[in-house]
């Protein structure tokens, strides 16, 4: 099943794979654990922008 969402703490609940677009480019694609805990620069800077008040973050 494919789902698309900008629901982060969704996305990390129910997901076994995350693909991270950035611009029409895939950037990464991994576990929850892997994308959320990834130090690439824009992944980070979505998920502080997105989930900063919903879901922990890994430094």
């Amino acid at each position: 099943m494919l789902i698309v969402t900008h629901e982060m703490s969704f996305a990390r609940a129910v997901a076994s794979r995350i693909l991270f677009l950035d611009k029409g480019s895939v950037v990464a694609i991994g576990t929850p654990g892997e994308i959320f805990g990834s130090t690439d620069a824009r992944i980070r800077r979505f998920l502080e922008t997105t989930t900063a008040a919903t879901v922990p973050v890994s430094p």
